[in-house]
């Protein structure tokens, strides 16, 4: 009985033994399956806390956008400040606080911002680029060229690159220097007087070159600097008798000017070279109804400017050529009509009564001037006309 007893104490013992064991187990499990609970959550937490940072940057830097785009710079760039200082590596950031920067005329700033931004992403040329073309926007041109070639030998073809350049003085589009296409480039944009002061240092260090006289001659022309203008043409030309490229030009604008002698004698020098030349015989026929020289183009031409609207042109033309050739019925008449269209109504009324009276048979000339009397509301003088025609 004795050993039966002390079995079923060990067995009680033994029993007693596994569950604490059991629990022991299970309390284990419990304080892991906790932990690895809070950790998930923990994860969690931080995954949704960085996604509203992330909503919140994004959001910040559309604000800045906004700011930009409406011209409000100095607020952007505090903004974007304020960005930055938060997150000093991030592109998107740096690049904007730059631009802002430079839109706000905080020069030193801009370029604080985009040389940290380069030396951080030193692969990234977009960024060089925009740096060196706001660099020679503010005059910083030795800043920007060394940039400018790096972008150079990643893309030259592009179109970005050109416009850079293009803006930069005494450079062409290709990055080469080239004060001739800088002289162009501010004619083409009417800076006539800056260009003149470039075109004039280039034309005295270049004497012999046919294209530095011809282009400081050119825009002295522009420039309305017209004694330089002829000085310089007539020089060059002395320099370069066989150019008639040269001829030609200068007598256009001589023509342009009104000065229809000094253009004969240039054309009538092309004129050898080329009497075939659609712009030669423009130029010529131009040059001689100028002068009132009557030609078989004479009133071809005339018609042409009446044909064109352009009647007070017209009206100037046939001015001259009717002082000279008082008598041509045609002249007269074409030069009444294009008063009348340039509405020089007491030119119109003179010119249209004198040929009536050297014309008095021409009926149809009477109804012409009828009719426009009648279209000027002048119908007391038209109607004798009118009943005169009748009869006819």
């Amino acid at each position: 009985m004795r050993e039966v007893k002390r079995g079923k104490n060990r067995i009680e013992k033994n029993s007693h033994s596994i569950n604490n064991k059991g629990k022991n187990i299970i309390s284990i499990y419990h304080t892991v399956f906790s932990f690895q609970i809070k950790w998930v959550f923990i994860i969690l937490l931080n995954i949704f806390f960085k996604n509203i940072q992330a909503s919140d940057i994004t959001d910040t830097l559309n604000y800045a956008k906004t700011l930009l785009q409406s011209g409000e710079f100095k607020k952007a760039e505090k903004v974007l400040s304020s960005l930055a200082t938060a997150h000093p590596d991030d592109l998107n950031i740096l690049w904007l606080y730059g631009q802002s920067a430079y839109e706000a005329k905080h020069y030193k700033l801009f370029e604080s911002v985009y040389s940290n931004a380069l030396q951080k992403f030193p692969s990234n040329y977009y960024l060089k680029l925009d740096y060196a073309i706001k660099l020679s926007d503010i005059g910083e041109v030795d800043k920007a060229l060394p940039i400018l070639e790096m972008y150079k030998q990643y893309d030259a073809a592009s179109t970005d690159l050109k416009l850079a350049y293009s803006k930069i003085p005494y450079y062409n589009e290709k990055g080469e220097k080239d004060t001739i296409a800088y002289v162009k480039r501010l004619m083409s944009k009417y800076e006539f007087k800056k260009a003149g002061q470039v075109a004039k240092v280039l034309y005295h260090a270049h004497l012999a070159d046919l294209n530095s006289a011809w282009l400081y001659g050119q825009n002295a022309y522009y420039a309305k600097h017209y004694s330089v203008f002829n000085t310089i043409y007539s020089q060059t030309i002395h320099k370069f008798p066989s150019n008639y490229y040269l001829k030609l030009d200068y007598a256009n604008k001589l023509l342009e000017l009104g000065n229809a002698n000094k253009a004969l004698t240039a054309l009538n020098s092309y004129k050898i070279y080329d009497s075939a030349s659609t712009d030669f015989k423009s130029a010529y026929k131009l040059a001689q109804f100028m002068k009132g020289i009557i030609t078989d183009d004479s009133l071809e031409y005339a018609h042409y400017l009446v044909n064109t609207w352009q009647y007070k042109k017209a009206a100037k033309f046939l001015n001259t050529l009717h002082q000279s050739h008082p008598d041509d019925f045609g002249i007269q008449w074409l030069y009444a009509e294009t008063a009348y269209g340039a509405k020089h109504y007491k030119t119109f009324n003179e010119e249209y009564n004198e040929a009536m009276d050297k014309h008095p048979s021409n009926y149809f000339l009477k109804m012409d001037y009828a009719t426009k009397l009648v279209e000027n509301g002048d119908i007391d003088k038209a109607m004798p006309l009118l009943k005169k025609f009748e009869a006819y």
